[in-house]
């Protein structure tokens, strides 16, 4: 029993610190985008996909993220915090690591 409580209080955690997403602190990042965002309503699935070579998996992802009008936010919500994984504003990890490191090199 010990461990379900353990996992279940893991998962709080997890979610508590990423709360400023949707409520806008820190930085007030336009707290309510997220309601506006194309992925909402989506399988969570499809923008976490299991691996980065997963490739049709990042293009359905990506083609949603495409139509999304709040792309720009998204996608600088997950340039701000380095911890946020799977697709966001239409990039992977490993997409935004690109960008960090062209935008650092300017």
């Amino acid at each position: 029993m010990a461990l379900g409580t353990d996992a279940a209080a893991e998962k709080s955690a997890a979610a508590d610190e990423h709360d400023y997403l949707f409520t806008g602190e820190p930085g007030d990042l336009a707290a309510d985008w997220w309601v506006l965002a194309a992925c909402d309503g989506q399988e969570p699935e499809i923008f976490f996909p299991l691996s980065p070579q997963d490739v049709r998996a990042k293009e359905k992802a990506v083609a949603i993220c495409a139509k999304c009008q709040v792309r720009e936010q998204c996608l600088t919500t997950a340039m701000a915090d380095r911890s946020l994984v799977g697709i966001w504003g239409g990039t992977d990890e490993l997409d935004r690591a690109r960008l960090r490191e062209h935008t650092a090199g300017r």
